[in-house]
Parts: C-alpha cells; sequence; structure tokens
C-alpha cells in the first residue's frame, strides 16, 4: 500500500513542548538509538510502502543503512495515545530482549514527529496469517506450526511476567500484537499499554484506567479494574482458541454478540463425547490433518485461561509454558515416529515384491 506524502504532524495530540526540546525522559541504553525525522524519511523511501496500522499510528516498511529491514511506526494525527504510551512502549523494549519479544532499534521524537523503529517481521501478525490462510492467500498454519507459534508467544509472556523485579503486564494481548517472522517464529508487540505491578505487592495493581480490546479483555478486570497477571493469562487464552478455530475473539452468532471462549464451550458435549467433539471447533482448513487428541488438551488448557468467575484458578504463564512445550514434544515425537514407520515400510516394499515373485514363480 503505497503513500506518496510523509505522515502529517500529530495535531492536537503532538508531543508536549517538554518531550519535544528534550530526550532526557526517552529510556536509553547501548541498543536503542535516536532518529532524527529525516532519517525515518530516507529509510523509508519518503513512507512509499505502508505495511499495516494500529491505534499509535501507521507502520511502514524501511531499512537501515546497513540493509537491515525495520519496521517504522509513526505516530498520526488522529492517535489517541501520545507521550505516555510512546515512553511506554520505549521503556519496556530498552531493558532487555528475548528471543520471542519483539526488538526495538530505536525512537524518532523530533519536532511534531514521534517515530519507533523495530526490526522487521515479514509474516505480519498472527491474524493476518490465518485470515491469509483461509482465503487461500497462503497456506492454512498446520497444526504443529499453530503450536510453535503458541509455546513462542507464551514464552514471550512469560519473559515479561518473570524476568524482572517487578513483573509487566502487557495489558493488550491478541492475534494482532503477535508478529511472525518468515520463518514462523512469533514475538509479541506493541507495549504502549502495558504496565508493571507495584513493587509492594508483585502480584497486582488497581487502574482506573481499562484498556484492551474487546473480546480478549479479562472480565474481573474489567469488574474490579484489578491488574495481574492472570489479567494477560485470560487474553491469552483468547488468543489460543482464535488459532486453534481461526475465529475472530468476538463475533455475533444467532443475533448476539458472542465470544469465542463461550462459543467454544457451547460447540463442545460433555463428557466422554468432548474429545471428538472437539473437531466441531477447529479450523476447517486442517481439522482432517491433525492430531485430535493434542488439539483437546491445547483447548483445555485454553478454556483454563480463559475461565471468566476464577481468576485466581487460571494457570500462570510458566504453566502454560511447561503445558504447551510438553504437547510440542509429544507432535514432534508423534512425526518422527511415523517418518520411520514410513520410512520401514519403504524399506520393505522392495523385498515383498521379490518375495511375490519367487512365490509367483514357483507356482
Amino acid at each position: 500500500m503505497g503513500s506518496n506524502q510523509g505522515p502529517q504532524p500529530a495535531g492536537d495530540n503532538q508531543p508536549s513542548q517538554s518531550l519535544q526540546n528534550n530526550h532526557a525522559d526517552v529510556p536509553t541504553g547501548p541498543r536503542i538509538q535516536s532518529f532524527r525525522y529525516e532519517q525515518l524519511v530516507l529509510m523509508t523511501e519518503n513512507f512509499r510502502n505502508k505495511i499495516s496500522e494500529g491505534g499509535f499510528g501507521s507502520v511502514y516498511a524501511g531499512k537501515l543503512e546497513g540493509q537491515t529491514p525495520v519496521a517504522v511506526k509513526i505516530r498520526s494525527q488522529d492517535s489517541s495515545q501520545g507521550d505516555k504510551e510512546f515512553l511506554a512502549e520505549i521503556k519496556h523494549l530498552a531493558i532487555g530482549r528475548h528471543r520471542n519479544v519483539v526488538t526495538l532499534f530505536g525512537y524518532c521524537k523530533d519536532e511534531k514527529h514521534l517515530g519507533l523503529v523495530y526490526e522487521y517481521m515479514a509474516g505480519g501478525n498472527l491474524e493476518q496469517r490465518l485470515i491469509a490462510g483461509s482465503r487461500g492467500q497462503e497456506a492454512p498454519l498446520t497444526w504443529s506450526q499453530r503450536l510453535k507459534i503458541a509455546v513462542d508467544s507464551a514464552s514471550g509472556l512469560h519473559y515479561l511476567h518473570s524476568a524482572f523485579n517487578t513483573p509487566l503486564i502487557h495489558r493488550d494481548v491478541k492475534a494482532t500484537n503477535i508478529l511472525l517472522t518468515e520463518k514462523l517464529d512469533a514475538k509479541i508487540s506493541d507495549f504502549g499499554m502495558a504496565r508493571a505491578l507495584t513493587s509492594e505487592t508483585r502480584t497486582h495493581t488497581v487502574t482506573t484506567t481499562l484498556t484492551g480490546t474487546e473480546g480478549y479483555m479479562d472480565p474481573e478486570y474489567l469488574r474490579a479494574g484489578e491488574l495481574r497477571g492472570k489479567t494477560d493469562v485470560y487474553s491469552f487464552g483468547i488468543v489460543l482458541l482464535v488459532l486453534i478455530t481461526n475465529r475472530p475473539a468476538c463475533s455475533v452468532v444467532d443475533n448476539k454478540h458472542t465470544n469465542i471462549a463461550d462459543w467454544v464451550r457451547a460447540s463442545l458435549g460433555h463428557g466422554r463425547s468432548r474429545g471428538q467433539d472437539v473437531a466441531r471447533v477447529i479450523d476447517q482448513k486442517i481439522r482432517d490433518h491433525c492430531d485430535l487428541n493434542s488439539v483437546w488438551k491445547v483447548v483445555e488448557l485454553a478454556l483454563r485461561c480463559a475461565q471468566r468467575e476464577e481468576a485466581h484458578a487460571r494457570p500462570t504463564m510458566t504453566e502454560v509454558v511447561a503445558t504447551l512445550e510438553a504437547l510440542q514434544r509429544e507432535v514432534v515425537a508423534s512425526a518422527a515416529g511415523t517418518s520411520s514407520s514410513s520410512a520401514m515400510a519403504e524399506d520393505l516394499q522392495p523385498a515383498d515384491a521379490v518375495d511375490q515373485v519367487q512365490l509367483t514363480g514357483a507356482q
């Protein structure tokens, strides 16, 4: 999607005077660069290739001087996000790096422009990839690929919850905030809404500003305003269900807005038949090409994560990662066993053919 003109200044939402005049309030580190707006124009060829758009603004493809591909996010004129979200994004991405968290190369805080420069994720976001698979624009993601994406994104969230002095809660975990490389490695992105828990409790904090995306937001967080690790766990449970079903987090069913977790629960039977009934909710593109038992175990995990009434009973991200990694090992082992059996069958086939010829000759 091309554009002949660069992004317009942010109007009434332009950076505050203090933010324009100095960079002292911007977290920095040896790996975080400061760019001028002119440099962003050059690296994006005057914002020629727009690859996506979000709450902060438009994202453009570009290249650093060494030809490293990057994604450049520029705050748009009508964005509701401002200095606070901009600084939060830099702060949270500057404090550490993880293979399943998108890398921030630098920022621009120049006159009326705010911008962020990230590593380029050639695979787009998870929602885009699922839609492309359903429309035949890309090959549908296999079950093993979906399981890998689940493990990767869970690992990124686990890092946020456990790697720092105070847990960092993302607050906007959703399919569009999980980015994919060309090889389908998954990384968590978009930290403008993230918030660290207080050092006093390390378990929760109360907020009067609720933020998130419809369908992914924890009902308890909406009801009581208490932000905790289990808030992200709920959202991740919804991501797992989206990954399994290729349905939106919230849709209209029988003229009623229905959350995907409620739809899955209603679609499954009760008792012994539930494992068999899981075929009803699997993305039809892979329904006949996956291990139903493996899918059922991930559905069970997702529904535990997305419990509405008893948030304390949801698993931690540590437990989620351990469960998904164990399931991934099972799928890999099963695939290896199948390949081994096929190879043995091929090795036996010529001998069987010789035996058959000998028997025919003896008759």
